[in-house]
């Protein structure tokens, strides 16, 4: 526990710390701390032992372009939701629904 608050104890300005995990199921990641620089990379400047220290991280983007992308994505299944369920209107009961309902009211009616 000790090391971990070590680890976000005198962040530099602007940092943020990133999970960085293996490949494969079942694998913890360790947290890293970036920094980003002037030329919209990234470097690593601690975690994971060191061994990835000053390693360049390109393609990263700030926190509020990530909530971005993510409320876009949410939207978009909301919406792909809605057409699934207005197609599903149209189309009426399954065959499968209309056994069951079928059923349903042969029982309801002896």
């Amino acid at each position: 526990m000790a090391d971990l608050l070590g680890f976000f104890k005198d962040r530099p300005l602007g940092a943020c710390s990133i999970t960085v995990g293996p490949n494969g199921p079942g694998a913890d990641g360790h947290p890293d701390l970036i920094q980003p620089t002037s030329d919209g990379t990234s470097r690593v400047i601690g975690g994971a032992g060191g061994k990835l220290n000053y390693l360049k991280l390109t393609g990263s983007k700030s926190q509020g372009e990530y909530a971005a992308e993510a409320r876009q994505r949410a939207a978009g299944r909301r919406d792909e939701k809605k057409r699934q369920k207005e197609r599903d209107k149209e189309a009426g009961p399954t065959e499968s629904k209309a056994r069951a309902l079928g059923a349903e009211g042969r029982s309801g009616a002896a």
